[in-house]
């Protein structure tokens, strides 16, 4: 990327984040969700100043996206804790791991029955579409407040984890398509030797990082805030070389340190993440709605209808309903978590 290409980015990232944030508060009036306020932004800037589409590239897409997304899930584990994840291990890989899973296999299924994409292109759609987006999760559901306590952790949970699976499922099938064969067992192989990777390194650092800035430690001339964020790249970065998922990685790192009792200034720590993790939703969004704009989709409006109708009204209940009700949840919180997928960012992220 040049220096003119990253000008143009953060003028553009910069002006349409600003706008929309002058706007959120009509918005929020009409009802309308806040990503899809930020998006819509997005889409309109895109449409009004062509010059800004040199600035929403796939490459600036996914760098871009990959910095805001390990943020956000950064905050995410941060604020739920392992020990409530735990509480509901079972729920939450059942709909972040297997759920994930049987959603590509049946989204693959559809694409290519109803809507005639050959099996590759059928494969990468599919797990393209089967993750739920963390950023919409955590700003659409868990600010709410709705659903109770348990369903909405178990949602934030779900999308932290199904999220880095389809990642890693994704970039595999991505590799598989580019040698010209697609075999299942090396794929399956690939993912789950990123999942098995990310989990030992975000735990890893999760702890060495709680015993740093653990009270009997000297205090570090860095504040808490910075040093947890400047960890969390740092999981990334050393996940994704050790050939794991970084994503898992910045996920469990999160989700440790969200149970340290003694981290010091965690109140700061969470509070300087809830900023962050928004700023980087808003900017994450607004970006994606200004690429959008360069893109026809009137050619393809009738099939991605037909796929949205088949995901959200058949695959995403057929998924999760039973599975939460065999894991003895209320109908109206299994009813609620069905309702809950929300897709967003990480799926334009992946196709970018």
């Amino acid at each position: 990327m040049s220096a003119h290409e990253l000008a143009l980015l953060l003028a553009v990232g910069g002006g349409a984040a600003a706008a929309a944030l002058a706007l959120e508060p009509v918005a929020r009036a009409l009802g309308v969700p806040t990503p899809l306020a930020f998006l819509l932004g997005g889409l309109l800037l895109g449409e009004l100043w062509d010059g800004s589409h040199a600035a929403a590239g796939p490459d600036a897409i996914a760098v871009f996206g990959t910095v805001a997304l390990v943020i956000v899930l950064l905050q995410g584990g941060f604020v739920c804790g392992l020990t409530a994840v735990r509480r509901q291990l079972a729920p939450v890989l059942a709909l972040g791991v297997a759920g994930t899973g049987i959603t590509f296999a049946l989204v693959a299924l559809a694409a290519h029955g109803l809507v005639g994409l050959d099996w590759t292109q059928a494969l990468l759609l599919g797990a393209v579409l089967a993750p739920t987006d963390p950023a919409a999760v955590f700003a659409a559901v868990s600010r709410a407040g709705a659903g109770g306590a348990r369903i909405v952790r178990l949602l934030e949970a779900e999308a932290g984890f199904n999220d880095p699976v389809a990642i890693a499922l994704t970039l595999a099938l991505v590799a598989a398509a580019g040698s010209g064969q697609i075999h299942v067992l090396p794929i399956i192989g690939t993912t789950m030797r990123e999942l098995a990777v990310g989990t030992a390194v975000g735990l890893v650092a999760g702890m060495l990082a709680a015993r740093v800035l653990g009270p009997r430690r000297p205090e570090l001339r860095m504040a808490p805030p910075l040093a947890v964020l400047a960890g969390a790249f740092a999981t990334f970065g050393l996940g994704s070389l050790a050939h794991g998922s970084g994503f898992v990685a910045v996920y469990l790192y999160a989700l440790v340190l969200g149970d340290d009792a003694d981290l010091p200034q965690a109140d700061d720590v969470r509070a300087f993440g809830e900023q962050l993790a928004s700023q980087a939703e808003i900017a994450m969004f607004v970006l994606l709605g200004v690429a959008l704009a360069r893109v026809p989709l009137r050619g393809s409006l009738l099939d991605a209808a037909v796929l949205t109708l088949v995901l959200v009204v058949v695959i995403r209940p057929a998924v999760v309903y039973p599975a939460l009700r065999a894991f003895r949840r209320s109908h109206g919180e299994a009813v609620f978590a069905t309702a809950g997928g929300l897709k967003g960012a990480v799926p334009i992220l992946l196709a970018a």
